[in-house]
């Protein structure tokens, strides 16, 4: 018999990480059920997602150049699977594999979340990362006349 599923009756279903299962239950495409053994069985269970943090980046301030972003993600059960971010809205993932630099002038958002090796998928976070490269300009006027580095003035006294 082809076996599909797996039935598991506990003796505690609060909490994670292990837990003992009474009887462990094998059934198979038709319904058909055999208990493997009545033994008390240790069972692994992880329903708790990952979480992410982002290091060095600040949405309060502006940056002139490159930010360089850190992330670093934490599952104490099953263990982090993967980490990924997005710089175009959600419309692409790139797994994240160690730190990158953002450099795109204007106002970036990044958003970020991990998953851990049993499914569980943290919720997705952004952050605001703001760049302006472009040297401001300005004009200097003293009755409407455009002052310049090479003139001369005269102290009146």
């Amino acid at each position: 018999a082809n076996i599909i599923g797996l039935k598991l009756r506990t003796k505690q279903v609060e909490g994670e990480g292990s837990v003992i299962a009474e009887n462990v239950i094998l059934a198979d495409y038709r319904g058909n059920e055999h208990a493997v053994g009545d033994s008390n069985k240790s069972v692994f269970v992880d329903n708790t997602a990952p979480v992410t943090s982002l290091n060095g980046v600040s949405s309060e301030i502006w940056y002139s150049g490159m930010v360089n972003v850190t992330l670093e993600a934490t599952d104490s059960l099953a263990g982090v699977d993967m980490t990924e971010y997005s710089l175009d809205g959600g419309n692409t993932f790139t797994v994240y594999e160690q730190p990158f630099s953002v450099t795109n002038e204007g106002i970036n958002t990044l958003m970020y979340r991990s998953t851990d090796k049993m499914g569980n998928q943290e919720e997705l976070k952004t952050a605001t990362m703001k760049i302006d490269n472009t040297r401001p300009e300005f004009e200097l006027k003293i009755n409407g006349e455009n002052i310049s580095s090479d003139m001369e003035f005269k102290d009146n006294e």
